[in-house]
């Protein structure tokens, strides 16, 4: 086994209180290839959101307001979790999703996969 320095943003089974933030862009402006380079963010103010986070075993738990919170005003796409005491209770590979429904329409976030490391203890 070899150890290393911790890298920025290493997340630790126990782990609270860290921000995932989430952007939602306007899917109509990303090109043929994907990219959303020229996107521009959803105004996500009135929305109603979810923030998805699964486990390693693949259980989902599944957040909402108040929880979810804007990150500024939402005219910028973003909104953010708090991460709860008690969520990160294994290692392993994780995965979170925001969802805002705003006038009748749904957007997803991409989903993005992240790393929980255990502890010596």
């Amino acid at each position: 086994m070899t150890c290393g320095c911790a890298s920025k943003g290493e997340l630790r089974v126990g782990d609270f209180g860290m921000i995932f933030a989430f952007e939602i862009l306007d899917a109509e402006t990303v090109d043929e290839c994907g990219s959303t380079c020229d996107a521009e963010p959803i105004d996500v103010s009135t929305g109603v959101f979810a923030v998805l986070i699964t486990d390693p075993e693949g259980t989902t738990t599944t957040y909402a307001a108040p929880d979810v919170t804007l990150s500024t005003d939402g005219t910028d796409g973003m909104f953010e979790l708090e991460i709860p005491t008690g969520l990160f209770d294994a290692p392993g590979v994780w995965r979170r999703q925001g969802r805002v429904t705003v006038g009748g329409r749904r957007w997803s976030s991409p989903i993005v996969c992240f790393e929980v490391l255990p502890n010596l203890d």
